[in-house]
């Protein structure tokens, strides 16, 4: 009697009994005298058609469980992965991308660069330096990819330079002014002829590796730009 009482009670989730499952039928009517009256929300339904409708809601809400299971699974088996697999090691001097954080927009590369590697840190933290400026950043080994191919130093900084959309400049090829206020410098653009170089001023090209060059061969220029 006990368990009779127990497959008769109706499944929360199926909104059936498991005596319905198994002989395709609503309990006998004597059942109502040990249950607490329940609500009906709709007329069940009877025969056949009701033991097919629960079989497929039934599938349909095991399907779905075993999504989560697996998604959940896959997230865990990534994690592990990436903390067993050792970080790769790059060597000083090598071309990197660098896997942004968060882009600007869909539009937006979503690759930074290429940077040059500077130095491994401690804790896998690489320290990469611009092509296109004097800045330097400390970031996980695991946010940056290997450039494919060997390519010359000028043809990686045309290529950080337009990933960046800016212009690239070839070389710094003249200067005039007498003071940190007035100096400029005459520009010769990549890929522009001689008559389109253009005169900048300092306050542009403080951060470029074309001043840093040209202060090479001009140091009295030095004390002026503050380098």
């Amino acid at each position: 009697m006990v368990r009779y009482l127990i497959n008769t009670q109706e499944h929360s989730l199926l909104g059936v009994t498991p005596f319905e499952m198994v002989f395709g039928r609503a309990p006998d009517e004597w059942r109502d005298l040990f249950s607490a009256p329940e609500k009906k929300t709709s007329p069940p339904l009877m025969g056949n058609q009701r033991t097919k409708d629960v079989a497929i809601l039934y599938a349909e809400s095991f399907q779905k469980r075993l999504l989560e299971l697996r998604s959940h699974a896959e997230t865990l088996l990534k994690k592990k992965t990436e903390e067993t697999t050792p970080a790769p090691v790059l060597g000083y001097g090598a071309a990197v991308w660098l896997l942004p954080t968060k882009r600007k927009s869909k539009l937006a590369p979503r690759l930074r660069g290429p940077y040059l590697v500077k130095e491994n840190l401690a804790n896998h933290i690489v320290s990469i330096k611009s092509l296109t400026s004097t800045e330097v950043l400390n970031v996980h080994v695991r946010r940056l990819v290997l450039v494919r191919g060997h390519h010359a130093l000028e043809d990686l900084r045309k290529m950080a330079a337009s990933s960046e959309g800016e212009y690239f400049i070839e070389a710094l090829v003249d200067h005039r002014g007498d003071s940190k206020k007035t100096l400029e410098f005459l520009v010769q653009w990549a890929g522009y002829q001689p008559e389109e170089n253009t005169w900048e001023p300092l306050s542009e090209l403080k951060d470029t590796v074309a001043l840093g060059e040209y202060l090479v061969d001009h140091p009295e220029l030095v004390r002026l730009t503050g380098k």
